[in-house]
Parts: structure tokens; C-alpha cells; sequence
């Protein structure tokens, strides 16, 4: 049922189309330009105005009736997707009445623009916001919008040809981004979909509080990451041809304490040394050979963080070789706080180590958390940490540039709201503007399980003990609170301008205080007394704020169900704890008073939540971190190896191996899915697999 556009009247385009017409009026007695675009009705059918989602189809017949288009659509060209940011702008264009049942409308222009429309029924599936590959009734550069698909039609075939590609991610953040980087180039056809305006979830750079200051809305820490091929071997080229810059700052750490004394963390083990021995000459050697002993160990594993974790088995045989792999199992077994106090004597080593391995945001006296003393000591000095010019976004953009040079696809405000699985086997994602993108060979899910089994994946598809084990996948042991400040001047601390140097400073109260916040974290208590991580990245980077300003990044411990009011009392209390937070640092550094803060952005643990599917009850870095939830059980045995019990479904980000943070642990995900398909990973990271120049 197809029919060609002809001319009537100045205002009017209309199309014949069997027993039915329709019309695009332009209404010129309306008050905007927009409105005056006009009203979209069915003409034929008696008592029945059919309501169209999504107009393309107005522009040209606009064309036929000489009327210009209004400024929100002047860019549309009729072959490009359509601009989620235009669909916005022209929700105020009139439609009257209701969907009739059983129909809706297709538009498609041709080449000479003249325009055809269909109507089909409504049955099954979508197809939208993609340019069509292929002719369809002598139309080139088809484009479907909105359509219903009907099994069996050419229109069907033709729509599955655009909405399909070989692999479809959900999500696009910087782990799927890293993954579907390496697989575009091997020539894999990959799309991302992103519900968000932003690629790269929680690792991106915005101006949250004014216009010049760019914050990092999420992750900040580029230290584990230094240690991936991807970065020290730019397998992707994202220094070398994406614009992906380190700046490196002469140290990593700076624990600065009540006395306004600081420990250093350098990547020189001397000069670290030789901080820790200002008040510990026996803990500066005690860090000395803890290091010699966990390193060779540590260059192994490190390896192993950005490829598929080994059954958890085989990985524990292995370690029980040798002494030092044993006592890394020991580790896994000891609280990090156990083990500092049988290494260390000083209360200021005790403090800064433990408070260092609680990065993963695990307690360090909970049993378990020992493992990262044994990983964290050595990777601080075999890499360096480093910050990208211009804000964590920059490693977002290169990846997401890669992603597009090797033909990729990425598509923002593409909300995700069901996995489509058929005969156990997952063959696309609907979007919540009701189009359906198929997957030939894979969908990749960088969303927390716990999201994707409970509201995306109908619970028939599982055993209820297999949802069972997902939706208990522990939280961490706390969240965190975050502050945005825009800056007069840095922070200016007691310790002296030396503290400058260092990237991450962690002003910290005396051991028995310090021991207490972790109290009130697991009793649900906001703590009373703050240990803050202050990140001030202008003193090392001034490209993040205007000539002569800074920002600060200012994080602190929180937990996320308040023991009075639960998590919902985060919107009552999140100004009140961020400006105790505030008057902590003060104390450090005396000049971040009001007088020195131009604007403020405060992100509660419930603000994450609501900010970013992925970090569920506000996790900056996924499901807890305890060793039970690590290696290849992270976050459950059954899903420690990217894949689930559904068929060609995976999954990658912060809830599988290595973990949160900014890791490209996507690295690791990718290897598996490359040998399902076939691909050699080794030849696509040499160069001889490369399909895209």
C-alpha cells in the first residue's frame, strides 16, 4: 500500500494510500514557527486521526509546498539518523487523536524527493533512527522511522538489514568502549548503545559547576590501567592516533596527618623509602623488602588483570608452588590490617597503607582486604599513575574515536529496556523508543547483573536459583559521597606547598579515630570524624579550568542504606555531610572556605544510583570487591567468564574481571568473546588482522 505525494493547496501535502489519506498541514494561524509546522491526520477513516512518533516525512513535503522549515530541523538532511537532540526540540509539534489499532505510518523520501508512504499493522518489533542500506519501492536512502516490522515482508528484510549489526553493546562505557574497540578492529560491525547524552558512563569530564571548569563526574584514578597493553603497549593507538595524552605527576600518594607531617608515594621505591623513614627507619625498610618479596608475583598477575581470569581452582594450585604464592593466598585470607601490623610498627605507616588498600571501597579490617596491600604496594612503583589531559573524558573520547575508525557505531540517548532472547539465545535489545536492534553473533551487556536479569530478561529464561545468586551479589562495604568545586586558588595545606606535588592527597585523623569511621560505615552511620581523598588535577593539568582557577575533586566514605531513613534520606542530609566533609579539609587546609569556592556540585550515593544504571546502589566501582566476588567469581562463579547461561549474551565492565576502577578491563572480556567467534586476538593486536586503515 504505497502511494506518491502530490500537490494541493499551498498548505496541504497529502498521500493516498488505499482507502486512507494522509495530510501534513501547515497551520500558519499558530503561534511558533514550530507549531506552525502543522498537524498530522488521517483522512478516509472515519472518526480516526492517526498520531505519527516520528516526522521526517514533513520535510519534504514541506519542500513540495515551498514552506522553509523552522530552525530545529533546518540540518536534517533525509538520509542521516534521526538527531535525538531534534526530536526534542519539535515535541511541540501538534498531533491529534489516538493510534488507531492495527495501523501506523512509514514515510520515506526518494532521491528526487518526492515522498512514499506506507501503513502496516502493528505486530512485532520496531525499526528507527537507522539509514537504510538498500533500495526499498525505488527509494534510495531509506530511512524508517518508528515503523512496525511485519514478519515475512520485504519491509521486514529491509529494516533488519539497517538495525542489525554483528555485535551490540549495552552500554558505553569505558570498558565496553575498549572491548568494542578491539573488535571493530577486527572488522567487526559493533554498536553501543548509551542511554546517556555521553559515551563513557562513569568516566567522563563535564562542567558541573561553571562554564571552563571541567570535573570528572565519575572515575579519576588512571593507576591500574598504566599496567594494560592497552596503555603501555598502545595496542589500540590511543596515544598514538586517537589523542589520548598522560600527564605523569612526581607522586601518586600524599597522606598528610593532624601534625602536618605527609608520606609520599612515588614510583621510585627510594624516594618512597626515604618518606616512610623520616619517622620509621624500621617501617621504611619493613616497605622495602615487602615490596622485593610481593613484586615477581605481582609482575605475573598483573598480567593476568587484563585477560580472562583462570578457574579459581586451578589459579589457588598454581599460587601453592611457591612461598610467595602462598603467602598471597594467606592475604586473601587476612585483613590488610592484619597483615600491616605484622610487617609495620609506626602508626602513621598503619594508617596510610590501610587507608591506600581501601581504594576498592572494601574496610581493611575485613578479612579478605589483605590481598590489596599485596597488589597495591608493588603496582604503585612498577607504573606510574597518570591523568589524562584534559580530564578522564579523554580517555573516553579515544576510545570512542577508535571505535568509529574502524566503522563502528555509537548511539547516545539509546535507552536499552529488554534483551530480546529467542530459543535461549539473545538476538538483539529493545529500545525504550520501542525500535528493536538486532545482533547476528553477540549482545554485551556493560550493565550490573543484577539490572539485566531482574528488569531486562524475562525471568523464564533463567532458573529461579540462577536469579536467585544474581540478585544476591553482594554491595561493597560503602559508597561514597563526591563534591565538585570550582577554586579561586588550590587547596593551600599546613604540611607546606610540597603536598602540591602529589596527585591523590588523603588528609587523615590519628589511628584510633581513623579506625572508628569504619565503624559507623558498617552500622550505616555517616562517620563522624573524615578522612577525605582531595584531588586537585589544575596544579597538574591547568588546561581543567580557566587562566589562574582550579577545581577540586573531594570523595569521602559514605554508606549507602542509612541506618536512620535508609538511602532515600541522602536527598535530606547530602549538603549537611558534604559541608562536614568540607570543614575536615579545612582544618588541613585552611583556605577552602567559602571565600575561596566559587560553586559547588555535591553527587550523593543516591544521585549515582539514579545518575547511572551501571552504578547500582550508588557503587562507583560495581559489586563489592571481597574475594569471594573476585577473580573468575566475580560477581558469581556462573558468570565469571564474561558469559551466562543464555546464549551469545556476555557481559563486561566493573562487575566481571579485574574489577572497578579504571582498568580497560574490557581487554579481558574481549579475548573470550574474539575465540567464540573465531578471531585471533594476538593477530589483531600485532596488525595482521586489521580490516579498517
Amino acid at each position: 500500500m504505497e502511494g506518491v505525494a502530490s500537490r494541493r493547496p499551498a498548505d496541504v501535502v497529502t498521500w493516498s494510500c488505499a482507502d486512507r489519506v494522509f495530510a501534513v498541514l501547515v497551520d500558519d494561524n499558530l503561534e511558533s514557527p514550530d507549531e506552525r509546522l502543522g498537524i498530522v491526520q488521517v483522512e478516509g477513516t472515519p472518526d480516526v486521526a492517526l498520531a505519527v512518533d516520528q516526522l521526517e516525512f514533513v520535510l519534504p513535503a514541506l519542500q513540495l509546498v515551498g514552506r522553509k522549515p523552522p530552525p530545529a530541523l533546518a540540518d536534517f538532511q533525509g538520509r542521516e539518523c534521526w538527531n535525538s537532540t531534534i526530536r526534542q526540540e519539535t515535541t511541540e509539534l501538534k498531533r491529534h487523536g489516538a493510534d488507531p489499532a492495527g495501523g501506523t505510518v512509514v514515510a520515506w523520501v526518494r532521491d528526487d524527493g518526492i515522498a512514499s508512504l506506507s501503513t502496516r499493522p502493528v505486530t512485532s518489533g520496531t525499526c528507527a533512527d537507522v539509514a537504510m542500506r538498500a533500495t526499498l519501492s525505488g527509494c534510495e536512502g531509506v530511512r524508517c522511522s518508528g515503523a512496525p516490522v511485519v514478519p515475512g515482508t520485504a519491509h521486514e528484510s529491509e529494516c533488519q538489514m539497517a538495525n542489525q549489526h554483528d555485535v551490540v553493546f549495552i552500554g558505553a562505557g569505558h570498558n565496553g568502549l575498549t572491548a568494542a574497540a578491539y573488535l571493530a578492529k577486527a572488522g567487526v560491525d559493533v554498536c553501543l548503545l548509551e542511554k546517556a547524552a555521553f559515551p563513557g558512563g562513569a568516566v567522563n569530564t563535564q562542567e558541573l559547576t561553571l562554564p571552563g571548569f571541567k570535573h570528572d563526574g565519575g572515575g579519576m584514578a588512571h593507576l591500574f590501567i598504566q599496567a594494560n597493553p592497552l596503555i603501555a603497549s598502545d595496542e589500540l593507538e590511543l596515544q598514538s592516533k586517537f589523542g589520548l595524552k598522560y600527564i605523569y605527576p612526581e607522586a601518586a600518594f600524599a597522606t598528610v596527618y593532624p601534625d602536618d607531617t605527609a608520606l609520599f608515594v612515588y614510583k621510585d621505591i627510594d624516594r618512597t623509602c626515604e618518606s616512610i623513614a623520616k619517622f620509621s627507619p624500621h617501617d621504611a625498610d619493613a616497605y622495602r623488602r615487602f615490596y622485593d618479596m610481593t613484586k615477581p608475583l605481582v609482575e605475573m598477575l598483573a598480567s593476568g588483570l587484563f585477560s580472562a581470569p583462570p578457574p579459581f581452582g586451578a589459579l589457588m594450585a598454581q599460587l601453592d608452588q611457591s612461598p610467595v604464592g602462598q603467602e598471597l593466598i594467606r592475604s586473601m585470607m587476612m585483613s590488610a590490617w592484619d597483615m600491616v601490623n605484622q610487617w609495620f610498627e609506626h602508626d602513621k605507616t598503619k594508617i596510610h597503607l590501610t587507608k591506600y588498600v581501601t581504594e576498592p571501597l572494601v574496610g581493611a579490617e575485613e578479612k579478605g582486604s589483605g590481598v590489596y596491600l599485596f597488589l597495591m604496594v608493588p603496582l604503585s612503583h612498577m607504573y606510574p599513575a597518570g591523568l589524562p589531559e584534559g580530564g578522564s573524558g579523554k580517555l573516553t573520547e579515544a576510545l570512542a574515536r577508535c571505535v568509529e575508525a574502524h566503522g563502528g557505531t555509537i548511539r547516545l540517548n539509546a535507552e536499552v529496556t529488554k534483551i530480546d532472547v529467542r530459543d535461549g539465545r539473545a538476538v538483539g535489545v529493545l529500545l525504550a523508543s520501542g525500535e528493536e536492534i538486532l545482533a547476528r553473533r553477540a549482545v554485551v551487556s556493560n550493565v550490573d547483573p543484577r539490572v539485566m536479569f531482574a528488569d531486562w530478561i524475562s525471568p523464564e529464561v533463567t532458573s529461579s536459583e540462577f536469579r536467585r545468586r544474581v540478585a544476591a551479589i553482594q554491595d561493597p562495604s560503602f559508597v561514597g559521597i563526591n563534591q565538585h568545586l570550582a577554586l579561586n586558588e588550590p587547596p593551600r595545606y599546613k604540611a607546606g606547598p610540597e603536598i602540591d606535588k602529589a596527585y591523590c592527597i588523603e588528609p587523615v585523623p590519628w589511628l584510633d579515630e581513623y579506625r572508628r569511621i569504619y565503624d559507623d560505615l558498617r552500622y550505616g552511620i555517616p562517620p563522624k570524624t573524615k578522612a577525605p581523598l582531595v584531588v586537585c588535577p589544575t596544579l597538574h593539568d591547568p588546561t581543567r579550568a580557566p587562566d589562574g582557577k582550579h577545581i577540586v575533586y573531594l570523595w569521602h566514605y559514605e554508606p549507602w542504606a542509612l541506618k536512620d531513613g535508609g538511602p532515600e534520606r541522602w536527598d535530606t542530609i547530602k549538603e549537611t555531610v558534604a559541608d562536614e566533609v568540607l570543614a575536615a579539609l579545612r582544618q588541613y587546609a585552611p583556605n577552602m572556605g567559602p571565600e575561596n569556592i566559587l560553586a559547588r556540585t555535591i553527587h550523593s550515593p543516591l544521585d549515582y544510583h539514579r545518575m547511572n544504571v551501571n552504578l547500582y546502589h550508588g557503587a562507583a566501582l560495581g559489586p563489592g570487591a571481597t574475594m569471594y566476588q573476585f577473580f573468575s567469581y566475580r560477581p558469581i562463579p556462573e558468570l565469571g567468564q564474561y558469559k551466562t547461561p543464555i546464549e551469545d549474551l556476555y557481559l563486561v565492565g566493573h562487575s566481571t574481571h579485574p574489577g572497578g576502577g579504571i582498568t580497560g578491563g574490557g581487554r579481558a572480556m574481549v579475548q573470550v568473546l574474539m575465540s567464540d567467534l573465531g578471531i585471533d586476538f594476538d593477530e589483531v593486536v600485532s596488525g595482521k588482522l586489521l580490516a579498517h586503515a
